[in-house]
C-alpha cells in the first residue's frame, strides 16, 4: 500500500438487491461507515499529492419493456470530497 499511486473502487453494491433487508443502521448508515472509512484510508497514505473521494448513489430498477431491457438506474446522489489532514473521518 506504501507504494500505491492510483486508487479506484470502482463500484460497491451495498444493496446486494432489492429484496433484501437493509443493514442496521440501514442503507445511509453503510454509505456513512464507508465514506469514513475510505477517508481514513486516504488520510494515513503517505503520498503527498491531492487526494479525492468520489462517489454516486444509484436507484436501479429492472426494465421490463422497450428496446432496453435489463437492469437500469438512475443517480440520486453525487459528491466529491477533497481528503486533507484536517478532514474527519
Amino acid at each position: 500500500m506504501r507504494q500505491l499511486k492510483h486508487l479506484a473502487v470502482v463500484e460497491v453494491n451495498l444493496e446486494e438487491g432489492i429484496d433484501h433487508e437493509p443493514p442496521q443502521g440501514g442503507w445511509e448508515g453503510a454509505r456513512r461507515i464507508w465514506k469514513r472509512d475510505l477517508v481514513s484510508l486516504l488520510k494515513d497514505s503517505p503520498s503527498t499529492d491531492r487526494k479525492f473521494l468520489r462517489w454516486k448513489v444509484v436507484k436501479s430498477y429492472r426494465r421490463t419493456n422497450g428496446p432496453g431491457r435489463g437492469r437500469a438506474y438512475d443517480v440520486v446522489e453525487s459528491e466529491e470530497l477533497e481528503v486533507l489532514p484536517e478532514t474527519s473521518p
